[in-house]
């Protein structure tokens, strides 16, 4: 079954800083993505964004959902899909 990830990104304001959700998702279906490159100057915390790469990976085992200290995730199954597997 194909899940939906949703990001709150007025809550997952410094992914940088956490990472929980990197850490914790046995399939990797998270990465983060800087934002405001400047050549040859640092990229400050507050300019990488986190996002979902391949959410068809996504097992829905809600793990990044119970780590995620900004409660910024959910996790629900893809409309449209029919629930029975053959």
């Amino acid at each position: 079954m194909l899940m939906e990830i949703l990001i709150n990104k007025e809550r997952c304001t410094i992914p940088l800083n956490c990472r929980m959700c990197l850490k914790i998702c046995p399939q990797c279906v998270f990465q983060l993505h800087p934002t405001g490159i400047k050549r040859f100057e640092e990229i400050p915390p507050e300019n990488w964004k986190l996002r979902v790469s391949y959410s068809d990976l996504c097992v829905g085992c809600m793990e990044c959902v119970k780590v995620c200290p900004e409660n910024a995730i959910k996790v629900k199954p893809l409309k449209g899909q029919n629930k029975e597997v053959a």
